[in-house]
């Protein structure tokens, strides 16, 4: 038996690779019975502790298997038997310094009780040959994977792009046409020239027209107000008002507290419709459809 075929078959004790000192013989192609005595002798010394170094273990703790393939060397006869761990056997070797202990250390501490740098030629050639097959495919199925992601992002982007077109032409406040704002004006004429929303701030001067430039708050006095929605410019859907309702009126709850008034505002302009003759003959009449 040689390094690479204990390790292909380990013996293994509580979770751990062990080895007997018959194989340690074997394996380093010394005598029979070397490696017991160097061991009996580091253990007196005390350089061999009991579960740190070696356990003693008997037949009955290893499977059959196990013995015929990793521990021809050490069970030949009846009893209990010394095994090294990976600490007990390194010990060893630098009590043994044989010509070959340096290579086979090399070989059972890195592949045998590490099990790490197996030399390729252990593993069958059939299956490297399955495993590099398997790669390819893992490896092509990822690139796919990640082709479709890729594509799957760009119809999102441009998704995305679409509805944020959508939303700003539909959240782009669109201005009155001439015949809503004459309307609105011969209405709020009819308020005495207040802003219909908090009926406190004058929006139109004597002439009944709109006030221009900004209050002292910095707000504009009389604003184009979409109240239904941004894209709806028709006379049913807005009014005129004061520049600081207008920015009030983006909130939500201060909108829906004011329903009441528009709704109010809309009767009184519809009412203003019906009736004849129309006052103030400088208006125009604004048509209910735009």
């Amino acid at each position: 038996m040689n390094a690479h075929d204990l390790i292909k078959a380990p013996l293994t004790h509580d979770g751990q690779n062990v080895i007997t000192l018959a194989l340690v013989d074997q394996l380093h192609g010394l005598k029979s019975g070397v490696a017991g005595r160097a061991f009996r002798r580091l253990r007196s010394r005390g350089k061999m502790d009991l579960g740190r170094h070696y356990h003693v273990v008997s037949r009955g703790d290893f499977p059959a298997d196990d013995l015929t393939a990793g521990g021809i060397a050490g069970f030949t006869t009846p009893g209990d038997v010394n095994v090294l761990t990976e600490r007990g056997y390194l010990t060893l070797v630098k009590a043994l310094d044989d010509d070959v202990s340096w290579e086979v250390q090399s070989q059972l501490v890195d592949g045998y009780f590490r099990g790490r740098d197996l030399d390729l030629e252990l593993v069958p050639k059939s299956d490297i040959a399955a495993v590099e097959m398997l790669s390819r495919v893992v490896t092509e199925a990822v690139d796919q994977g990640f082709r479709r992601v890729d594509d799957d992002l760009k119809d999102i982007k441009a998704k995305v792009k679409e509805l944020g077109d959508t939303v700003s032409r539909i959240t782009k406040k669109m201005p009155f046409k001439a015949a809503v704002v004459r309307e609105h004006l011969r209405t709020i004429v009819h308020m005495g020239g207040m802003c219909p929303c908090c009926h406190h701030v004058p929006i139109l001067n004597k002439h009944g027209d709109k006030l221009r430039g900004k209050c002292e708050r910095g707000f504009f006095m009389c604003v184009e107000e979409h109240f239904q929605q941004p894209h709806l410019r028709g006379v049913k859907d807005t009014w005129l008002a004061c520049g600081w309702c207008n920015e009030q009126l983006k909130d939500g709850s201060f909108h829906d507290g004011h329903l009441n008034d528009f709704r109010a505002y809309q009767s009184l302009r519809r009412r203003l419709n019906r009736e004849r003759p129309r006052p103030l003959g400088l208006f125009d009449e604004g048509n209910d459809d735009d």
